[in-house]
């Protein structure tokens, strides 16, 4: 993910990310600590768990961006810190 200038500052909002077929763990590790604070590691078995099943809808032809709630949803099983 790249940002070639500082968004909140410049535009007054926060920088927006959306989940899809193409995004990898640093992206969902931003959605995270967006929402929650938190910020798990790249090795951490519930994120990886957690982008694997995000893959797998991909993979099983999903077009669609993931939003948050759904993420959050997921996240309960996961549950990666």
């Amino acid at each position: 993910m790249y940002a070639p200038f500082d968004v909140p500052r410049l535009l007054g909002r926060p920088l927006e990310l959306s989940f899809t077929k193409d995004s990898g763990l640093a992206g969902l590790i931003f959605l995270i600590r967006q929402h929650t604070g938190r910020e798990p590691a790249k090795d951490h078995p519930g994120l990886q768990a957690l982008h694997e099943e995000l893959r797998r809808q991909f993979d099983a032809g999903r077009q669609t961006a993931v939003e948050w709630e759904e993420i959050e949803e997921l996240l309960g099983a996961a549950a990666p810190a």
